[in-house]
């Protein structure tokens, strides 16, 4: 893998730079093996709302939050050229050796092992620099 990219969710309140930039990132499959993963976009932002109204605990919210990137992922795969959404490690490897652009969706790695302690300190770019770690 040359790179992983994270795909801040801010991006999705600019569309258009966001359309560009995954235009530009989906171009670049035949030269780069790269892997994509998104932040929370306003998903995120959704479950910190919920996390205060109806005092979720700490464990729903983070399941809730990982969830929230698997959307915006599935988002960022709908508009990015020659990309797949994927959900392990291996996906995203074979899916890379095809040419393709893996957009991983975070949420399946991390049920079945999940570093991270319960909390909001836990960030998409956190997450993101461990999957980094997996794909050595």
């Amino acid at each position: 893998m040359d790179a992983v990219l994270k795909i801040g969710g801010s991006l999705y309140s600019e569309p258009t730079a966001l359309k560009k930039l995954c235009f530009e990132i989906g171009n670049m499959s035949s030269n780069y093996k790269l892997t994509v993963l998104p932040g929370g976009a306003v998903f995120a932002d959704d479950v910190r709302l919920c996390y205060k109204v109806f005092q979720i605990s700490e464990e729903a919210a983070h399941r809730m939050a990982i969830l929230a990137m698997s959307q915006y992922g599935l988002l960022i795969a709908d508009i990015m050229p020659n990309s797949k959404p994927v959900y392990t490690i291996g996906e995203c490897l074979e899916v890379s050796s095809k040419g393709f652009i893996p957009i991983l969706l975070p949420h399946r790695i991390l049920e079945e092992e999940d570093p991270f302690p319960r909390s909001w300190d836990v960030t998409s770019d956190s997450i993101s620099a461990y999957v980094a770690y997996l794909l050595n």
